[in-house]
């Protein structure tokens, strides 16, 4: 599953907006537009978190494209063993 069809899914499940998501998560509602529209594909590490924290789901249960972003998560300490 892409990113951005994750993050609709999770978002839907909740009965959240965009705008809603944007309340609880402090991303811009025109980034997670984006996300679930494909303009934007990968998340930064720090979307990555607030996603997670928002969502209350480990971040690497986070579908994301990018292994080198996952690595980056990994090296920091902040992943799931």
């Amino acid at each position: 599953m892409q990113f951005g069809d994750w993050i609709r899914e999770m978002r839907e499940k909740r009965q959240w907006t965009q705008s809603e998501m944007h309340k609880e998560s402090g991303i811009p509602q025109t980034t997670i537009s984006g996300w679930e529209t494909g303009k934007i594909l990968e998340p930064s590490l720090k979307h990555i978190v607030k996603v997670s924290r928002a969502f209350s789901v480990r971040i690497c249960d986070i579908p994301i494209f990018s292994e080198d972003k996952l690595e980056d998560v990994r090296s920091n300490g902040r992943i799931c063993s």
